[in-house]
């Protein structure tokens, strides 16, 4: 937990304006690898797969998750079944619907009802947010390979002063939209991998 605690104490030493954790999580991971969600889902789950039974705090870590499962759950679109560049704040003028983040929540979701850290009633909006994802953001090219579209391509917190990230809503939704980036790439094969596993229990 070392590292992860380095991650959290830089980021927290930099100006946030929106002191929501979900918000917060969703574009590092979704923008940069400050606090992100790779740390949070691939972290926590890979902690709680390989941690046996009796190990001290487990328990918590497994907690937490279910908690970021119900969080993620509440800020889900309800007419795609994605999520948001900057969570919370919904279809607010110049949000965008955004990739690396939906593919990850998908992985977290996903890979908790296949290890049984959250319940079966899960299964539904993973169902939806994975169908909400190859048809938000997938597109079919002529010579049959797909693109992956929406994805952030980096954001971060702090800086020099010629170009201070803030962390504010504004600067989350500066940053350059891209295509075929590596977050959301590689996001989208851990979460189709997990949710073939589910559609298979």
């Amino acid at each position: 937990m070392a590292n992860t605690d380095k991650l959290t104490d830089y980021a927290l030493e930099n100006t946030i304006s929106d002191t929501n954790l979900l918000t917060f999580y969703q574009i590092q991971f979704g923008c940069f690898h400050i606090k992100n969600w790779l740390i949070v889902t691939t972290g926590y789950q890979n902690k709680t797969a390989h941690l046996p039974q009796e190990t001290a705090g487990r328990d918590s870590i497994i907690q937490i998750l279910q908690g970021l499962a119900k969080a993620i759950v509440k800020y889900q679109d309800p007419s795609s079944g994605t999520w948001y560049q900057v969570t919370d704040q919904g279809a607010r003028e110049g949000n965008y619907l955004e990739s690396s983040a939906t593919a990850l929540f998908i992985y977290t979701l996903a890979k908790a009802i296949n290890k049984g850290y959250i319940g079966n009633e899960y299964i539904e909006p993973t169902q939806k947010a994975f169908d909400g994802m190859v048809k938000t953001f997938t597109r079919l090219e002529e010579d049959g390979s797909y693109t992956i579209t929406n994805c952030c391509a980096v954001a971060g917190l702090g800086g020099d002063s010629k170009r201070y990230r803030d962390g504010s809503f504004e600067y989350y939704i500066s940053e350059p939209i891209i295509e075929n980036d590596p977050k959301s790439v590689g996001s989208f094969i851990l979460a189709a991998i997990e949710y073939e596993k589910m559609t298979k229990k």
